[in-house]
């Protein structure tokens, strides 16, 4: 309220004692002015000020009598100029500089030391071991295999599957894009010229990128450098990670990469708006790539509103409040459209393609969740049975120590990692018993791949806390860290093997899922379509309806492959399906053309279906009869995707592209949101000065201790003098935090040059 008087008083007098040809201007720039100022009050990290700005710009505006007062009682009265008064004003320069000497000099934090510390030697290992390990994708253009697809060939197609409207599967699904989509368009925007290869080279630096997210995640419980290492290493030999990389789940390795920067910047979000900022980009990220994460980070955010409020008071609320906000916007058309269609639970659907889950839900499995393993270990492929059943206890040492942390380490950090623990292992154990999701005839539960990376990266923090309590003689530290990586490491040995040893189920692919002839045809837009046959092993047959060049990985929808019922599309595809392997005869072909339809794909008719699948045999020799039978229809010929035919039929209805101005309006709300978000992440002078001064480790304990005062190295009256150690400034001697205080309880203060303690 004081900021918008005052505001309204400026602008007054720019009115009042503007010259008269320049007050419609100025009245006139009133709304312009608002803007401008909004959108640095963003960058200044002073969002509160936007509602006051606006409110006395519409204040002003309505006020012209008010203007017209002023003016008339300023002609009436002797004033001085402002040309007299300007030798007497403070510029904004001078008050910048005095109010910066008034705020102590003093830092609340030391350099990072990643390079002097080790940091940069863990990441450099981590990416030798990613390079032996998946050398051959050195050489693959696209990845294939699991959940994985190829992209769109442009950047248009990326940003398209993105957007609102039409999706590019299905035969006339419509409505809002998995924000998963626009993280893969971003993603494949950093290589435009081939976007499926940013996919192969984000496998390549998994292990490295996951070594540095841990490592600066570590930073906030510990300023030691072998622990910070210790913690590197044991996120990058995550399980999670490792099975994601092999199995191909693309979600879960993305949401593992942003989890440590999620914690790094949203653990110190009430602190800084530019943390704030940050995190709530993040949190996007990581809820697009892994909705059944949202429960639980919901539940973390909670805790630390609670925390926030109790603690720091102040507008640390708003900030945290924040993180929420640009989540919330981007999942908003999603989850109208999940609601009013009455299917609320599929929100929590993994988006991508569709995987299965056949690790199972016997207390067997559960037990390997509470060891952070989404499936086995692996290493049943190396040993005995007798012995691959105790194998994942290795990862023992690591758990002890996360559970001696509420005992040894900091409390409240311990606390809340403990509580962000069992979030992330309870939606795991929750997980594999929620099926939303189908790929044809089979059902899909959730993955608990993105819940366990947020369990064991609680869990690895909490480990480092424990550490960071223990004595520093004996070199317990020392060795129990050596302990974590060595077991660790030996846990991972399968996983990190199994791309050498062939038995991963990543593989090479090609840049499209339809054949090459109906790629280079489709690359020029989505406006035809591909009727994809698929025999499966019961004689059924699968049909898909394709748009464009390819299958993409940013084309997949939830809209889709989590429904309750078959919606009017998929009664029109199978329809026509059966009357092509039916009916020789008929307008089938016409009504597809109609449609836009203009390619017919059956799948495995080349020879390349499995060995005893008679089923499936015969019904694709049935399908590719009554196609050959067909005078609509052109063989094209057999391909590697199978045997394809072309509409003869004129294409006389193509795809457009949907409510062209519903997606403008989606888009630019979500757009609007992500801006605002990345404006108050900008870092600015200001924003940096205030983060120097506050300590990096979380947590930090306020208390009583012993300090030495020393002038010119000299000790003070020959007496030791008594302050409370709080990180703080009292007086004019700096008090050093405990972590800053010598073997013997006492802290060191230099005089300044203008002669105080420093």
């Amino acid at each position: 309220r004081a900021a918008c008087a005052q505001r309204t008083a400026q602008l007054h007098r720019r009115l009042a004692y503007a010259p008269a040809a320049a007050v419609p201007l100025h009245w006139l720039s009133l709304l312009p002015l608002a803007v401008v100022r909004s959108l640095g009050a963003l960058l200044g990290k002073r969002p509160a000020r936007i509602l006051s700005e606006w409110g006395a710009a519409a204040t002003v505006a309505v006020r012209p009598g008010a203007v017209a007062r002023s003016r008339r009682s300023i002609r009436d009265e002797r004033a001085a100029s402002w040309a007299q008064l300007a030798p007497l004003r403070v510029t904004g320069t001078e008050l910048r500089h005095r109010l910066d000497d008034d705020v102590p000099a003093g830092t609340g934090r030391g350099e990072l030391h990643f390079f002097s510390g080790g940091g940069a030697w863990v990441v450099l290992a981590a990416l030798v071991v990613s390079v032996i390990a998946f050398l051959s994708l050195l050489a693959w253009p696209v990845l294939g295999g699991g959940a994985l697809a190829p992209m769109r060939a442009t950047l248009g197609g990326l940003w398209s599957d993105a957007s609102w409207g039409l999706r590019p599967l299905g035969w006339q699904t419509t409505g809002p894009a998995d924000p998963f989509s626009a993280v893969v368009a971003l993603l494949g925007s950093l290589w435009p010229a081939a976007p499926s290869r940013a996919v192969v080279v984000l496998w390549v630096l998994a292990l490295p990128l996951a070594a540095l997210g841990g490592w600066f995640a570590a930073t906030r419980f510990t300023d030691r450098g072998v622990l910070r290492a210790v913690a590197g290493v044991a996120w990058a030999l995550a399980p999670s990670l490792l099975d994601a990389l092999i199995s191909g789940r693309p979600t879960v390795v993305i949401a593992h990469l942003l989890l440590p920067w999620l914690l790094w910047t949203g653990v110190v979000a009430h602190r800084s708006w530019s943390a704030a900022g940050v995190a709530s980009i993040v949190a996007v990220g990581v809820i697009a790539c892994a909705p059944s994460l949202a429960p639980a980070l919901a539940l973390v955010w909670i805790v630390a509103l609670v925390l926030t409020a109790a603690i720091a008071h102040g507008p640390g609320i708003a900030r945290v409040v924040w993180l929420a906000v640009p989540t919330a916007v981007v999942f908003a058309p999603l989850v109208w459209h999940r609601v009013r269609s009455g299917d609320v639970w599929s929100l929590l659907a993994d988006p991508g393609v569709p995987l299965g889950d056949s690790g199972g839900t016997d207390l067997g499995r559960r037990l390997l969740l509470g060891l952070g393993f989404p499936g086995g270990d692996g290493w049943g492929a190396l040993s005995g049975a007798d012995i691959s059943a105790w194998t994942p206890l290795i990862v023992a040492p690591l758990f002890v120590l996360a559970l001696a942390a509420p005992i040894i380490g900091r409390t409240l950090p311990a606390v809340a990692l403990a509580i962000t623990a069992l979030a992330g292992l309870g939606t795991a154990l929750a997980a594999i018993g929620i099926s939303v999701a189908s790929d044809a005839q089979h059902a899909i539960t959730l993955w608990p791949g993105a819940a366990l990376s947020l369990y064991w990266l609680a869990v690895v923090c909490a480990a480092v806390l424990a550490l960071d309590a223990l004595p520093a003689r004996p070199p317990l530290r020392a060795v129990f860290g050596t302990l974590v990586i060595v077991t660790l490491a030996v846990s991972a040995a399968p996983a990190l093997t199994a791309p050498l040893r062939g038995t991963a189920a990543i593989t090479e692919s090609t840049s499209s899922t339809l054949p090459a002839y109906v790629e280079a045809e489709g690359r020029e837009g989505l406006s035809t379509a591909t009727f994809v046959l698929t025999p499966t092993a019961d004689g059924a047959v699968v049909t898909d309806v394709v748009w464009g060049e390819t299958a993409s990985l940013g084309g997949q929808s939830t809209l889709r492959s989590a429904r309750l019922a078959p919606d009017p599309g998929d009664e029109d595809t199978a329809r026509y399906a059966a009357q092509l392997i039916a009916d020789p005869e008929g307008s089938v072909v016409d009504d597809l053309a109609a449609h836009g339809v203009a390619y017919v794909l059956l799948s495995g008719a080349s020879g390349d279906l499995p060995a005893g699948a008679d089923a499936a045999s015969a019904m694709s020799r049935q399908a590719e009869t009554a196609l050959d039978q067909r005078d609509d229809l052109e063989i094209v010929g057999d391909t590697a995707k199978g045997k394809l035919w072309r509409i003869t039929s004129e294409v006389v209805a193509p795809r457009g592209s949907g409510d062209v101005g519903e997606a403008w309006r989606v888009g630019l709300l979500q757009a609007g949101i992500v801006l605002v978000a990345l404006l108050l992440a900008l870092p600015t002078r200001h924003s940096l000065a205030e983060a120097r001064r506050r300590p990096r480790i979380v947590g930090l304990p306020r208390r009583a201790g012993r300090v030495r005062l020393v002038a010119a190295g000299v000790p003070v009256a020959g007496a030791e003098a008594e302050a409370v150690v709080a990180g703080s400034t009292t007086g004019s001697a700096a008090i050093a935090t405990e972590s800053e205080l010598t073997d013997d309880g006492a802290a060191e203060a230099e005089r300044d040059p203008d002669g105080g303690a420093a």
